[in-house]
């Protein structure tokens, strides 16, 4: 765990955060680019989406070579993920990267999410998993997924939501823990989480903004940050109908989703009086 956030599901799935605010990062484009520098042997999950952008913008900037993984999901002859992978292509190309492209059908996903003892309400979310497990081992595998499930402010009120809580009591971000592994976005990795308040946030939080992070202003935060992201909409890679039958193909928890929210300026007074304080779910 990092110096900052600390992370904890409890045994009934709740989750705490505890914010070490005299710890706090001050410029996280300068952490995350140190980070990089310091992985031997790095592949990136690359998407092609925002978050995984990020992260090949941050081993391009410090000049670390990397190995890029894009899946292309496929049903029956059409390419699912087409849009994302456009700017993975653009990016890999202009920059001459190390890719490798691995081909997988909806079919196979959804056979291999059948055989595990576990429910996710996406089949989004377990595309991620299971390709963390199926990598190559010899790579440290570098993703860039938000933390710790959705960020959102809404009326002046600070949402962090824990949404992928399995059926046997664990967090499903742990489901595929391996040796050399970061997630630069969220709480794990020593740099993650330090976007959570910085000058960008507070002056969202006082415009009383009603977009949430993922749907809203992450590419302006990562531009803010000093990467040069280009924008793009927000589009999950499974059709509505494959997301329905996925997510009903289990009997799924009547509590998936925890979260913890209270008003922004409780986080904000914590936060200058530079104080440790622990924030629970319901």
């Amino acid at each position: 765990m990092n110096n900052w956030v600390n992370y904890k599901i409890l045994e009934n799935n709740q989750f705490i955060l505890k914010f070490n605010w005299h710890h706090s990062i001050t410029n996280y484009k300068t952490e995350l680019l140190n980070r990089c520098t310091q992985i031997k042997n790095p592949a990136i999950m690359l998407s092609g989406g925002q978050d995984s952008l990020l992260v090949a913008h941050a081993f391009h900037e410090t000049k670390v070579d990397a190995m890029h993984f894009v899946y292309k999901v496929y049903d029956n002859n059409t390419l699912l993920n087409e849009y994302e992978i456009e700017f993975a292509e653009q990016f890999c190309g202009d920059n001459k990267k190390q890719v490798e492209y691995i081909d997988i059908s909806a079919n196979e996903l959804f056979d291999e999410y059948m055989k595990l003892d576990l429910w996710l309400p996406h089949p989004d979310y377990f595309l991620q998993y299971w390709a963390i497990g199926s990598l190559p081992v010899e790579y440290f595998l570098c993703l860039g997924i938000s933390m710790p499930g959705d960020l959102g402010l809404r009326r002046g009120e600070m949402h962090f939501v824990s949404s992928l809580t399995g059926l046997n009591s664990f967090q499903s971000f742990d489901y595929y823990k391996r040796p050399g592994e970061a997630r630069f976005l969220t709480d794990t990795p020593q740099t993650g989480s330090a976007f959570i308040f910085n000058d960008f946030v507070k002056q969202k939080a006082k415009e009383k903004t009603t977009e949430d992070f993922d749907f809203g202003w992450k590419n302006e935060l990562y531009n803010w940050f000093g990467f040069n992201i280009p924008k793009q909409k927000k589009q999950y890679i499974f059709p509505s109908n494959i997301c329905e039958q996925f997510k009903n193909s289990k009997v799924y928890p009547k509590k998936w989703r925890r979260f913890i929210s209270l008003p922004y300026n409780i986080f904000l007074n914590d936060y200058e009086g530079k104080v440790t304080k622990e924030y629970m779910s319901n």
